[in-house]
Parts: structure tokens; sequence; C-alpha cells
């Protein structure tokens, strides 16, 4: 017989959210990612990338930044987050 059981919904949060921190942890220390870059790694909704990157933001581990500017493009690049030293340390510790 299959199993057919399923993760809780905190276990999946837990999931996203360690990947998500392993994502920001890929950027240089002063660099933030928007929101669809990481929806895209992860293959999950910008909207659940959204609420993990606010509750990480709520525990210190993720800062947001908006009216980032592109050196690149020399344009507006929106907004984004990027790891604390915290978050840093997180990710360090296997998320």
């Amino acid at each position: 017989m299959m199993d057919t059981t399923k993760p809780s919904a905190a276990a999946l949060a837990r999931a996203i959210e360690g990947h998500v921190i392993l994502v920001l942890a890929t950027l240089d220390r002063d660099h933030y990612s928007p929101i669809a870059p990481i929806a895209h790694d992860l293959e999950v909704s910008p909207e659940i990338v959204r609420a993990t990157l606010r509750e990480l933001r709520r525990r210190g581990l993720a800062e947001f930044s908006n009216g980032l500017w592109s050196e690149v493009h020399d344009r507006p690049a929106g907004a984004g987050y990027r790891l604390t030293e915290e978050g840093r340390a997180a990710a360090e510790a296997g998320a």
C-alpha cells in the first residue's frame, strides 16, 4: 500500500524558508534579490516567497529595500531582499 501521508503546512513552510535562505545566501552581501527570481528558482509562487521573506524580515533574518538601482542597466530595479548577518549565520548553520 502506498503511503499517502502529506507533510504538514508547518513542515512545508520550514522547507521553503530554508531554501529561500540558501538562495539569498548565494548573493553578495550588498546585493538584494527581487521576489520573482527566487520564486522561479524554487518553482513556487511569488506569493509564497513574499510571505516567507516577510516572515524572515520579521525575525531579523532578512531585510527589504525599495528604490533599488541597477548598475548594469542604469535604471530603477524595483525592490528586493537580502540576508542580514543573522540570516547568513542561519544559512551557514544549514537554515
